[in-house]
């Protein structure tokens, strides 16, 4: 699990931003169901994903590209949780 995580994205298209989280990523199911096919991102310590940014990556410490945002309930005015779709349960998922 990475120990430490960097989102990029542009929310409801606007300009690229990056959010920080951190902690280490969870494994999960999708909005905390159960399985495995999901990293958590518990809440973000410096900005926020939005609206537009499904679909963007998310780095680990060794700058791997590890994720795709699939949703949470993170927002413009909170840090809460995401949701990132296992890049390698993906892509062995076809």
């Amino acid at each position: 699990a990475p120990t430490s995580s960097r989102g990029i994205h542009h929310p409801a298209g606007h300009e690229k931003r990056i959010s920080i989280d951190n902690n280490a990523a969870t494994v999960s199911g999708y909005l905390g169901a159960s399985g495995s096919t999901h990293w958590r991102i518990g809440n973000w310590e410096a900005g926020t994903t939005e609206g537009g940014s499904s679909g963007s990556g998310l780095w680990d410490q060794n700058k791997r590209l590890i994720g795709q945002l699939h949703g949470g309930y993170a927002a413009c005015g909170n840090t809460r949780e995401d949701y990132y779709g296992r890049l390698s349960v993906s892509w062995a998922g076809g």
